[in-house]
């Protein structure tokens, strides 16, 4: 429904938004506390949390993230996405559930530090699709996320958005980033499975858009240069420009790698791998940085 009706299902989405996580979490943090009464609660969880994944990206995927953004919404911003990243992201029971955290986070990255401003879309595509949907766009048509904000009556550049923006990037700095490294940490994922590879995928599209959004052109920059470059989620190596001025960059070679016991040239060199490697090459270094650190 999300899907066909976009972004005219806007409005209706932002007033679900609050109660269904509600509910939601209210049952995630019972069985959290207590552990799952029998198998078939078991079962039950592990389809609620798909179904739930499955239909926070179905609103990324279809340029609807201004929801989140919506006034009532906004406030909560991080308490949505916290759950995603702090017990969801990491289960290596479940990889399915896994990579589907970690892509839902990139989107949300994206969405919010790297293209605020709504010029690209959300949804994957390829590069011969984005080619196309490039030739066929109307300069003077607002995008689809523009066009959702519209509907809700939302400005993307109100303070209240803003502000909700800056509480995601520190989110995204003190939480997600150290979730990279600490769910391939957890007993049971193993790195050769198939299912398990994938999610190493998308790991490493956190980081990138992550690296991405701590560029200084961007984390501080109108919009503009985020308009004129391609989709985010295509860029072959989102690096460039001067490492020490980037937030996430910073971040990881001088406080969360050294936290983790890495070595100061180790940390540099994961960094530099990030910024000019695309994400088929920094998945080979990632695997095998990440076996170095866990054999230390």
């Amino acid at each position: 429904v999300v899907f066909k009706f976009k972004p005219h299902v806007a409005p209706t989405a932002s007033e679900l938004l609050l109660p269904v996580i509600s509910k939601v979490y209210g049952f995630l943090d019972r069985v959290a506390a207590n552990g799952a009464a029998g198998t078939d609660e078991a079962v039950l969880l592990q389809e609620l949390r798909k179904g739930y994944l499955g239909w926070v990206a179905a609103l990324l995927n279809s340029d609807l993230d201004a929801v989140f953004l919506a006034p009532p919404n906004a406030p909560h911003l991080v308490t949505i996405f916290h759950p995603i990243a702090t017990q969801l992201a990491v289960d290596a029971a479940s990889p399915q559930c896994q990579r589907l955290a970690f892509s839902t986070l990139v989107k949300a990255t994206q969405a919010w530090l790297v293209d605020p401003s709504g010029w690209h879309t959300l949804a994957t595509l390829t590069p011969a699709a984005a080619a196309a949907a490039a030739a066929a766009r109307d300069p003077h048509a607002p995008s689809m996320r523009r066009a959702a904000a519209q509907a809700l009556g939302l400005a993307l550049g109100s303070s209240d958005a803003q502000e909700a923006r800056a509480q995601f990037q520190r989110f995204v700095m003190g939480t997600v980033l150290p979730a990279c490294f600490e769910a391939p940490a957890r007993p049971g994922f193993h790195v050769a499975d198939a299912q398990t590879s994938l999610v190493v995928s998308e790991i490493v599209g956190v980081l990138q858009m992550a690296l991405l959004a701590g560029a200084p052109e961007i984390a501080s920059g109108d919009g503009s240069a985020v308009a004129s470059m391609g989709p985010p989620q295509l860029l072959a190596a989102p690096g460039g420009g001067n490492l020490n001025q980037n937030q996430c960059a910073s971040y990881l070679s001088t406080a969360l790698l050294p936290e983790m016991g890495c070595p100061a040239a180790a940390a540099t060199e994961f960094v530099q791998a990030l910024a000019s490697l695309d994400q088929k090459q920094f998945k080979k270094y990632f695997v095998s940085f990440l076996a170095q650190v866990q054999g230390r």
